[in-house]
């Protein structure tokens, strides 16, 4: 498996590649032999109601490299399941482990220091900051595979489209080899307990 957040430049980038003397395999064939599925944040999607105010949404990752997204979202060869914005923009960090967890050993004081730094120039709550999962979301799918955890749904198959404006549209397609996160009520408050679990130094 892999798992991409950020831009899509370094896979597409990937697809282009030749054979050489480390693999007579192109990158399109190399990622078709090793890679069984790629999980990554990208694009920003509505199903219903409860994400419609998302449906126009460009996200950060597609817009810094639209092309590098459009290549990747049409020709990677692999099954790929997309974290949309909405997903991470629903499912917050607590301020639990910050203000408790991460204070414990100098390493992770690093973090604790970071984030009080960052906070106190982008918002005004301080270590009581909420802060968004987007990229995180991702990684937990790979991390904690979904068998009976119950922390997102996926779904049916189809393709993603990349407009040239940035815009995701998912669009159901039986033989397609890509999935969007679904995340429910419920889904949400299990996902956010288990980055506080993850995220805690015993």
């Amino acid at each position: 498996m892999f798992v991409q957040y950020g831009y899509a430049s370094n896979l597409a980038a990937l697809l282009e590649t030749p054979g050489d003397d480390v693999s007579p395999l192109t990158g399109r064939e190399l990622a078709a032999k090793k890679v069984r599925l790629v999980s990554l944040m990208a694009g920003a999607f509505s199903f219903d109601d409860s994400t419609a105010a998302y449906r126009d949404h460009k996200e950060w990752n597609v817009i810094c490299d639209i092309p590098a997204m459009q290549k990747f979202a049409a020709d990677w060869p692999t099954p790929a399941v997309f974290s949309g914005y909405e997903t991470g923009d629903r499912v917050h960090m607590s301020p639990v482990n910050l203000k408790n967890d991460y204070r414990r050993s100098p390493t992770s004081k690093i973090l604790y220091d970071a984030f009080g730094h960052w906070t106190a120039r982008n918002t005004k709550e301080g270590y009581d900051h909420r802060r968004p999962t987007w990229d995180l979301t991702s990684v937990l799918f790979v991390a904690r595979p979904e068998s009976g955890r119950g922390y997102f749904a996926l779904s049916e198959a189809g393709e993603v489209d990349v407009r040239d404006d940035g815009l995701t549209t998912f669009k159901p397609d039986a033989n397609g080899r890509r999935r969007v996160f679904i995340l429910d009520e419920a889904a949400r408050i299990r996902v956010e307990e288990a980055f506080v679990n993850l995220c805690s130094e015993p």
